[in-house]
């Protein structure tokens, strides 16, 4: 009841910038490149511990739902997960390219961080490589390609492409 995922934005709805919602475990992410930032509101409290212990004494199941593509700051403080256009330009909106191995390695580093608190299960969502951005990939989940040219030309992209075509060509 404190935390409505779906529904009107009227109270209670929870909101934030993004981030860690829990003390990341630093030395799990350096192979990522990625320094996992908590989300202000929480900082090094650990609030997701107390919330998993409630819900156990209670009888729920808990299931973590893992967002990265919305931290926009992900690709501001590492470019080389950001999609890219057919120029290399990215974009200030756009969320890490899945397809990057950093961005990769940072999955199973959230994942492989977030296990300390066993999870019955994850939800991996907006893990999209057709989508312009996060507010895209939240409103497009019945469209192949969402609305526009959504196409992403990052290194790996570009390479995992070059295997059914030319990527200066596309």
């Amino acid at each position: 009841s404190q935390f409505c995922l779906f529904g009107p934005r009227e109270s209670p709805y929870f909101h934030t910038e993004g981030g860690w919602h829990y003390p990341a475990d630093a030395k799990l992410y350096t192979l990522s490149g990625v320094r996992p930032r908590p989300a202000r509101w929480c900082g090094q409290r650990d609030p997701l511990k107390k919330v998993c212990e409630l819900a156990r004494a209670s009888g729920l199941n808990v299931n973590f739902r893992v967002d990265l593509p919305a931290i926009i700051q992900l690709c501001d403080q590492t470019p080389a997960i950001a999609q890219r256009n057919a120029w290399g330009d990215s974009y200030w909106d756009w969320g890490p390219c899945i397809n990057s191995p950093a961005y990769r390695s940072l999955v199973e580093a959230a994942i492989d961080d977030l296990l300390r608190y066993k999870p019955d299960g994850f939800e991996l969502v907006s893990n999209r490589v057709d989508s312009l951005s996060f507010e895209v990939a939240s409103t497009t989940f019945d469209k192949p390609f969402g609305p526009g040219f959504e196409l992403c030309f990052c290194a790996a992209c570009r390479q995992i492409a070059s295997e059914h075509l030319d990527p200066a060509q596309a």
